[in-house]
């Protein structure tokens, strides 16, 4: 089953992994389980947290672009990853970080179109929400030469952490084949590592410019593959695009839109 796993997230297909990995965790291991199982509905049961996700789904109706959402409830043996880590600061399920996950997509004609959505969307949830007191932390993923664009809203409600994430729906595939395969076998050895860069460190961000814009120009690869140098016939077009976003002015709107609610933003 590790194989088909493995394959299922080269594949960009996370989701069915993730319910393989579970799926074998609960018959390998029945009775820790079910004890997480019960701890996750004990939390649950007495969690606004429901609310939120409903305020999530209407604010969408509002927007003047679509955009696309997905919700899920952080699965057993994702858990049991989190709280079996050394030296991790996860020590019981309501210290799991993302225990309730929400996610934007938002539709985009290419990669510059995002950031001005995303702060459009951003401003509406924090004019929005009931939960403005529970709202932890707002961070994002550094736009200064880096072709992953993710926004992530951190709440806690009722001893329940809801994680909502912002990203550009253009580069869904693209990264669920690239950096999603990266993260889970480096970071969350969930997956081997064999044949699977690990290129977010500053110094191989080039590589990363040519790893996401191959997935994207061919929707059908995934690793391993050669990524010396993207498919573009001249210089790289995601690259361009991505050189024409002005990253300090967004740093700078974003700070300012999260100090008007009484926020910290945090860029990663």
């Amino acid at each position: 089953m590790d194989s088909t796993i493995r394959e299922l997230y080269l594949n960009g297909d996370s989701g069915k992994a993730a319910e393989l990995r579970n799926e074998q965790f609960c018959n390998m291991f029945p009775t820790l389980s079910n004890e997480i199982s019960q701890q996750i509905h004990n939390l649950l049961i007495k969690s606004r947290f429901q609310i939120l996700l409903n305020e999530l789904e209407q604010l969408k109706t509002s927007l003047p672009f679509n955009l696309e959402s997905e919700s899920r409830i952080k699965s057993v043996a994702s858990i049991h990853d989190s709280l079996d880590i050394r030296h991790c600061e996860e020590l019981n399920v309501s210290e799991v970080k993302d225990l309730v996950g929400y996610r934007y997509w938002i539709e985009c004609e290419n990669f510059g179109d995002y950031p001005k959505k995303m702060m459009t969307l951003v401003n509406s949830l924090l004019d929005s929400t009931k939960f403005l007191p529970e709202l932890d932390c707002i961070r994002m993923i550094d736009m200064d030469n880096n072709p992953h664009q993710k926004t992530t809203f951190l709440f806690r409600i009722d001893k329940v952490y809801v994680e909502v994430q912002i990203k550009n729906l253009l580069l869904k595939s693209s990264l669920s084949r690239t950096i999603y395969p990266m993260w889970e076998s480096h970071t969350k050895n969930r997956l081997s590592k064999q044949n699977i860069p690990f290129c977010f460190d500053k110094n191989q961000r080039e590589k990363l410019w040519n790893i996401v814009c191959i997935a994207k120009s061919d929707q059908s690869i995934y690793f391993p593959f050669n990524f010396d140098q993207c498919h573009c016939p001249n210089e790289c077009q995601l690259r361009t695009e991505g050189n024409n976003i002005d990253a300090h002015f967004i740093h700078q709107s974003m700070g300012k839109i999260a100090s008007h609610y009484g926020k910290k933003l945090l860029i990663v």
